[in-house]
């Protein structure tokens, strides 16, 4: 038997409208054999989850009874090549109304594969292997949410095919691994993001305390001829037009130069704010 839930209206369902469809989903089991009757029917608007108290919202989606997965084809591939595809697995495909009809420019089969299915994951990991399969197949993804539901159509031309349930565990074990890898990705993001934060504190910390005095100590170590708060940027300028001030700021009125002296060791000296600030608060420390 196939789990579904499906609300059903007096005329025909034009489109998902959030008020229209939002109340009185309910949850049946229904005959692989008999699957058809509920999906080509333009009354009726279905979806392979449950709703808590039949509202269809996000926080009532379930899909702890769920045991068929629906795929919506729009375009980029033709029913005969996904017939190929699943030709070793028992499925279900259905037309939909804009099936060889001219839709955004582009006439093609569209339809949807309605796959009896087990050991589907559950909660978040679900829709990983959902994001997976679109990887592999051109499954419209507006409809992979957990409000995700099918309008059904009463002039649908249908395809059965007998053959083995499509067992989720190798999808699943790579939904797994994926998550496992975004974690690992977004665990460096925020190690990259806290080092840079507290790179930032730091170089704050440190132009707080950079005085005229101390910035002209690092410049003349450095090789810049520093006469008062004036000095030459580059050697071959005929006077020193470059000014420092507190703060660690430097200004060259000369060329429009205007930046800090962590700004001036990256560009002259290739020295990167990790290893510049080391090298400042020395300074700090005299």
């Amino acid at each position: 038997m196939i789990n579904i839930s499906y609300i059903e209206h007096t005329e025909p369902l034009n489109s998902d409208n959030m008020w229209v469809t939002l109340n009185n989903w309910k949850n049946t089991d229904i005959s692989f054999d008999n699957l058809y009757k509920l999906v080509g029917n333009s009354n009726i608007q279905y979806s392979p989850y449950s709703f808590t108290q039949g509202k269809k919202i996000a926080e009532n989606w379930n899909n702890d009874k769920q045991n068929l997965l629906i795929f919506d084809i729009d375009e980029g591939l033709n029913i005969e090549d996904a017939q190929k595809i699943l030709n070793k697995y028992t499925y279900l495909i259905s037309t939909t109304k804009s099936h060889n009809k001219v839709k955004k420019g582009i006439v093609c089969d569209r339809y949807r594969i309605l796959i009896p299915a087990i050991n589907i994951p559950k909660g978040e990991l679900y829709f990983s292997m959902l994001r997976l399969m679109e990887n592999t197949l051109p499954i419209d993804r507006q409809v992979n949410t957990r409000t995700g539901a099918f309008l059904g159509y009463s002039n649908a031309q249908y395809v059965y095919n007998i053959g083995k349930t499509y067992d989720c565990k190798p999808a699943v074990k790579e939904a797994e691994y994926e998550l496992l890898q975004e974690l690992k990705r977004q665990q460096n993001v925020n190690r990259v993001k806290h080092k840079k934060v507290t790179e930032s504190m730091k170089i704050s910390n440190i132009k707080s305390e950079l005085t005229v005095e101390i910035l002209s100590d690092i410049l003349s170590d450095l090789g810049f001829e520093v006469i008062g708060r004036r000095f030459k940027l580059r050697p071959s300028e005929r006077t020193a037009s470059a000014v420092i001030y507190d703060f660690g700021k430097i200004i060259d009125y000369g060329n429009g130069y205007n930046d800090d002296i962590f700004g001036l060791l990256y560009e002259m000296f290739d020295m990167t704010f990790t290893e510049s600030i080391p090298y400042i608060q020395r300074y700090l420390k005299e």
